[in-house]
């Protein structure tokens, strides 16, 4: 993990990962993919945070045979994602502030046992993905901060994208543009008991915060009030660690603590 999204994470100085490894999170700049991915054959979760790679993971990632939930955030330059092969295990998929994408390709047998799909802050992108009417097991679609043309598109029920998304029980569409609205965003949805109590978007609900408090811990040090952010970093570190058991067993309480750090930002 590096301080800023300008830093290079030093991925050269782990020469092998440990081979039992299950769970990922890179959070810094990468030049190249690290060579050691291949022989990630246990890894059931990755989470790429401002790679910003030139070159295109996905062939490599689609190599990990075990993976299960996969989330990228601004992790790779370009405009057209292609899941072409691979992903057989995939049962979560976020893609989280992409600006430069426009077009997303989901071949046939691609992520066959996936069961949600989460959009988020990718503006440039006027289209639900070409493919997405092949994934049979999807139970939940989320387009969080993405264009009004593709939101509306979703919600016209006579649109060519809503027949390719009529299968999806779930199709959740949050429209949060600007940082001061997604505070209000997280706020409204952290209040409410009944998508917090067991709701099945908390963890949209808990990466968006997440992402909120990196940004503006990140807007502090780059003014030079680093007064107090250690201590918050720290606790963004936990709330990831431990956010499977904090869903299980008490989400109110732990609503309860991220608003009072958003509110710390003030």
């Amino acid at each position: 993990m590096v301080n800023n999204e300008a830093e290079f994470l030093r991925v050269k100085a782990l020469k092998t990962p440990p081979p039992q490894l299950q769970k990922l999170l890179l959070f810094g700049k990468l030049e190249r993919v690290p060579h050691w991915f291949c022989s990630l054959q246990n890894l059931t979760y990755l989470w790429l945070h401002w790679s910003r790679l030139r070159e295109d993971p996905l062939p490599h990632i689609a190599a990990l045979p075990k993976l299960g939930q996969l989330v990228l955030v601004n992790s790779f330059v370009k405009e057209y994602l292609h899941f072409c092969s691979g992903f057989a295990m995939l049962k979560m998929l976020c893609l989280v502030n992409f600006p430069q994408l426009t077009g997303i390709n989901i071949e046939k047998g691609i992520m066959p046992d996936i069961h949600k799909l989460v959009i988020d802050s990718c503006l440039a992108l006027n289209a639900v993905p070409q493919g997405i009417e092949f994934l049979t097991n999807l139970q939940s679609l989320v387009l969080a901060n993405c264009s009004s043309s593709l939101i509306g598109r979703v919600n016209d029920v006579e649109s060519q994208d809503r027949s390719k998304v009529q299968h999806i029980p779930n199709i959740k569409c949050f429209e949060h543009r600007g940082l001061d609205s997604v505070e209000e965003w997280i706020f409204r949805n952290l209040e409410c008991l009944e998508t917090i109590v067991g709701g099945v978007e908390w963890r949209v609900i808990f990466a968006i915060t997440c992402w909120f408090i990196w940004y503006r811990r990140n807007k502090l040090l780059f003014e030079g009030r680093d007064e107090g952010v250690k201590g918050i970093v720290a606790t963004v570190g936990n709330y990831s660690i431990n956010v499977g058991e904090a869903m299980k067993n008490d989400c109110v309480a732990v609503s309860l603590q991220v608003q009072k750090e958003v509110r710390w930002f003030r």
